[in-house]
Order: structure tokens, then C-alpha cells, then sequence
């Protein structure tokens, strides 16, 4: 039996964007493993999916920054796992997991490499130092077979690299449309439990309470806004949960916009919202952006790589860019305004346009792709 070792960062990141990919491997008759932190309880609410579907799991802990001691130490780790196991495919995630997964599996002579960005470090816009990341993608490329890009711009990117294999795109990683539509509105009893009236406005944003997210730019132009009875939720945990709490304060909103932690019900949540704001610096192909749409929201959302892929302006919601407080207020007040006019429009809009991001198109794609990883491995 062939067996394939999955990377990530975080457990929940495979249990929650390759859980798909994981069955289909199993589908194939290969037995599956993954490697990823899975001690840390706040990213690994969603670990026992992967248990759950009989998986191998490997504590691996790697850290975000590219250099570190202990990326060295885990990087010898993940060579004993590969040799041990005798894994003969990688599927790697995320840029500085999938360079270490690369490197290792060259050492090991792994068959087959297959790597999935999810947004390239270096991208249109980036800061110069971002750019070192494109020299190292393009050498790691050469012991790549499949390299898997989520949205439009890195896959012209990857397209420009010496491959040892080749390069495809995909719609995102997929998410389930027909679940989100059968999804009921449950407003009443969130309301309730947030202390928010019924008949409010309410504007929601997921994502992890770090820089990349930019949620410092919502709160901002939230509490600028020229609006009444209209409440701001994020939903997300991360290391910047303390000063964002400060500003929200200061700003004397802490009524109005609250910070919601880490949250398993996040599409019943949003699907009970008014308005999806996503003000995100970096982005590959947002999740949480698709499954706003799916739930039929009008979305205000940051002019980058991935967004744009989704979010046609002035059809299927508003972009604005990311470092400009006065656009996103003025969009927020554009959309409070005349809401339910832009529900019923944008909403039906970004309603009509995810069905191509449906999970089932993107299967079809990566089986297709994995059944021919086996003939040659």
C-alpha cells in the first residue's frame, strides 16, 4: 500500500481545508498520515475529524518564521517520520512547512512532491523583503511535481517556474455550497446571546486576530462610520486579541463591536449576519470570503490576490484598498445606508457566482491529479 504524508502548520488546518483531499487519497487505497502541530488546543478543535477517519497522526511543530532552532530540530524530525513510515508522497502546506517538507523529501528520496502554497509570500504589492520568498519558491519548485495554486495570480507566477513537474490551478480548496444554502438564519439567538437588538444592522469578519487579517483597519472605519444601530462581530483568535480589545475601547465601541473568539459555528453565524467586511493585507483564496457569498452576503472586501478572484466590485459587493480606512468607511456607509437593497442584490449575486468554487468541482480536479501521482510513483 502506497502512503502519503500531509503537512501543515496546525492540525486544524488539515482537518479543516484538506480534510477533503485526505479522503480522497483514502479513496485511492492509500494509507494516509499527518504531521502537524497538534498540542497546541487552540488550533485543534477539529483534530478528532481526522481521527475519525482512521489517519496516522505525527506531532510536528514547526514554526511560521522561516529560520529558527527549532525549525531545525523539527526538520530532522519530519526525516526520521518519512524514512521510518517509508512515506512515498509529500503533500505539503503553507510556504515555510512546505519548504522544510521539500527539502526532506529530497534527502529521503521521497517519489512524489506536491505543494500547495495557498498564496504565495511574495505577490503583487509586497513588501521588498517578501521578495527573498520568490528565490526560494523558484528553487524549490525544481523538486516539486504538482504544485497546486489557489488563486489566478500565483498560478501565473507558478507557471514561470523551473518544475520538475507541473503546475495547476484550482478553485480554492472547496467548500460545501448546498450545506451553506440548507443553513438556517438563526438571528434570534444570536442576538440574544450577544446582546444585540433583532432589528440591528450586523457586520461580521472571521479570520485569526493577527497583522495579515488587518483588523485593526475594520474596527478604524467601523467606529468613523456615519451609521445608527449597526454592530461589528470578529469571530478569530490570535496574538493581537489584547490591543485590538484596547483600540475597540478607546474608540468607545466596546457595545458595538466585539471580539468573538474561536468559534465552530461560523457559518451559521455569518449565515445570521447582515454584512461580510474582509480587510485582509495577504490572502490566497479566502475560505471564509466563499462561505460569506455562499450565505448570500453582500461583502466589503480588501483589493488583493484572491479577493478579486471572488469579489467583482460593485456586483457582488465592494473593494476597497487594505491601508485605506476613509474607502472602507465610505463603503460602509455606501452599504448601511440602502441595505436591504444590497443584500437582496449583491447577495443574490455572490449567491449565483460560488457554485464554480463547490467542493465537487475542485475533487474532480485533484483525483484526476492524484490518480495520476500513483501511475508514475
Amino acid at each position: 500500500m502506497k502512503k502519503v504524508l500531509f503537512l501543515a502548520t496546525y492540525g486544524d488546518f488539515l482537518a479543516t481545508f484538506e480534510y477533503s483531499n485526505i479522503t480522497l487519497w483514502q479513496s485511492l487505497g492509500v494509507e494516509v498520515h499527518c504531521a502537524s502541530n497538534f498540542d497546541n488546543k487552540k488550533y485543534n478543535l477539529k483534530t478528532d475529524r481526522l481521527r475519525a477517519l482512521g489517519v496516522y497522526l505525527h506531532e510536528l511543530d514547526f514554526d511560521r518564521k522561516p529560520i529558527s532552532s527549532n525549525n531545525l530540530k523539527t526538520y530532522n524530525k519530519l526525516k526520521k517520520i518519512i524514512r521510518d513510515e517509508k512515506i512515498d508522497i509529500i503533500d505539503c502546506h503553507n510556504a515555510v512547512v512546505g519548504a522544510y517538507a521539500r527539502m526532506a523529501a529530497k534527502q529521503c528520496k521521497v517519489k512524489k512532491v506536491i505543494y500547495t502554497p495557498h498564496g504565495f509570500f511574495f505577490y503583487r504589492g509586497c513588501p521588498n523583503k517578501n521578495k527573498i520568498f520568490k528565490v526560494a519558491e523558484t528553487e524549490l519548485s525544481r523538486i516539486t511535481d504538482l504544485l497546486v495554486n489557489i488563486n489566478k495570480e500565483d498560478y501565473i507566477a507558478a507557471k514561470k517556474m523551473p518544475l520538475r513537474g507541473k503546475t495547476i490551478y484550482v478553485p480554492g480548496i472547496g467548500i460545501d455550497t448546498k450545506y451553506i444554502e440548507k443553513i438556517k438564519d438563526q438571528r434570534a439567538k444570536y442576538c440574544k446571546e450577544l446582546n444585540i437588538p433583532v432589528n440591528s444592522k450586523i457586520y461580521i469578519s472571521v479570520g485569526e486576530l493577527i497583522p495579515r487579517k488587518n483588523h485593526i483597519t475594520a474596527i478604524k472605519a467601523f467606529a468613523q462610520a456615519d451609521i445608527s444601530n449597526s454592530y461589528y462581530l470578529i469571530a478569530g483568535i490570535g496574538q493581537l486579541k489584547n490591543e485590538l480589545q484596547a483600540e475597540i475601547d478607546k474608540l468607545g465601541m466596546s457595545k458595538r463591536i466585539k471580539l468573538l473568539g474561536y468559534r465552530l459555528d461560523v457559518k451559521e453565524l455569518v449565515k445570521s449576519c447582515d454584512v461580510f467586511l474582509f480587510p485582509s493585507f495577504q490572502e490566497g483564496l479566502p475560505v471564509a470570503l466563499m462561505e460569506a457569498m455562499a450565505c448570500g452576503l453582500p461583502c466589503i472586501a480588501s483589493s488583493i490576490r484572491g479577493n478579486v478572484d471572488l469579489i467583482d466590485d460593485n456586483k457582488g459587493g465592494f473593494l476597497f484598498r487594505p491601508d485605506q480606512i476613509t474607502e472602507l468607511r465610505r463603503d460602509i456607509e455606501k452599504i448601511d445606508k440602502n441595505l436591504d437593497s444590497y443584500k437582496e442584490s449583491m447577495g443574490t449575486y455572490n449567491q449565483k457566482k460560488i457554485p464554480r468554487f463547490d467542493v465537487k468541482n475542485v475533487q474532480k480536479i485533484m483525483l484526476k491529479e492524484y490518480k495520476n501521482i500513483l501511475l508514475t510513483t
